[in-house]
């Protein structure tokens, strides 16, 4: 099974997974996750020829001038057991280092069911945040400006999609080489539940 993920999925749920020491958490935590994969539905009967052919024609493309490729129905089920299992184990305090003081979640966030489809992007924050074109880049500089990102945070429709939407992670990243400015925004959300 692991041929058709190509990397260890189980390395991304916490603490202690390793996968060449085995300790007894990841070995609980592999078998949870290979147990989800084929609840959800996912067989080697059913899959395992269409998979391999979708590897081969891979091969394939990564060895030409392309650089579209598609996942495997396999990799797609374990994307989808690895983000429930890490769900769950964020959800006992196993997911989170001891040294990190803030959250994060994990890393493996490409997750697509669909098969393959184009990702449809677009630009959620289309202003300037460089500031106006008559000030020197010290006064700029100094004016000690923040941008005020409160109506990207929640919006009521998001490229014709109803919402209401919540930004949990962004980044804005804009240049201007006449005047010589430069500008990165991150945006890091925290959802608390009222108690």
């Amino acid at each position: 099974m692991e041929g058709i993920v190509h990397e260890d999925p189980v390395s991304l749920l916490g603490q202690g997974m390793d996968k060449y020491q085995k300790p007894p958490a990841y070995v609980k935590a592999k078998a949870n996750l290979w147990w989800r994969v084929y609840q959800l539905g996912y067989s080697f009967e059913l899959f395992g020829k269409i998979d391999e052919e979708i590897e081969l024609r891979n091969n394939i493309i990564r060895n030409s001038d392309k650089i579209e490729w598609a996942g495997t129905y396999g990799r797609k089920y374990v994307f989808i057991a690895v983000h429930e299992l890490a769900g769950c184990r964020d959800d006992h305090g196993l997911l989170k280092p001891d040294w990190e003081l803030d959250y994060r979640r994990t890393s493996l966030v490409n997750i697509d069911p669909s098969f393959p489809i184009d990702v449809n992007k677009f630009k959620l924050a289309e202003d300037d945040f460089l500031g106006k074109d008559d000030i020197s880049i010290i006064e700029w500089i100094l004016e000690d400006y923040t941008p005020n990102m409160n109506e990207y945070l929640i919006r009521d429709e998001i490229n014709g999609e109803k919402g209401p939407w919540v930004l949990l992670d962004g980044y804005i990243g804009q240049t201007d080489n006449e005047l010589n400015r430069d500008i990165y925004i991150y945006i890091s959300s925290r959802i608390f539940c009222r108690i």
